[in-house]
């Protein structure tokens, strides 16, 4: 029993462990279950380390026959001065985000810069919705890349799928 408790331990560490580097960046929660019609929030974590944040340009890519997103984005609790979508495109499955702080914020291990709210499809079938993350910027007040950036997507699961007569 022991080495169960042991070996469960290890592998929340091993989980965790991934998103615990400076220019990681993350779509939180990573699993989400939602129902066709209904809508959901996916947070936007940046761990800046010893750093402050001083900007970032990123990238959401999902299945448009399966996902929208809303075209405003709220700023999150640690939000940079300057935030720009430079594009939500829901013909595409793409969206383009920007921000700029010449102050910089943090630093911190998991800033909340921008909550990101969309709404799975009324006739979305039961699956898998991935929504891959790319950090193409990260970079400190002083405009030097903090860590190495990375990012980490969510997957939205179609739970069902609702019939109404």
């Amino acid at each position: 029993m022991k080495k169960h408790i042991l070996v469960s331990s290890l592998v929340g560490l091993a989980s965790t462990a991934v998103f615990a580097a400076p220019g990681d960046v993350k779509l939180e929660p990573a699993t989400i279950t939602v129902n066709p019609g209904q809508s959901f929030s996916l947070q936007v974590l940046v761990d800046s380390g010893t750093q402050k944040l001083g900007g970032y340009t990123l990238e959401l890519n999902y299945n448009r026959n399966l996902v929208q997103i809303d075209t405003t984005v709220p700023n999150g609790a640690n939000a940079l001065g300057t935030t720009n979508i430079n594009k939500v495109d829901n013909d595409t499955g793409t969206v383009r985000l920007t921000g700029l702080d010449v102050n910089g914020i943090g630093p911190g291990g998991m800033l909340h810069i921008l909550t990101i709210n969309g709404m799975v499809l009324e006739d979305a079938q039961r699956g898998t919705a991935p929504v891959e993350l790319k950090v193409e910027s990260l970079i400190n007040e002083m405009s030097d890349t903090i860590g190495t950036p990375s990012g980490h997507g969510s997957t939205i699961n179609v739970a069902s799928v609702f019939h109404t007569k």
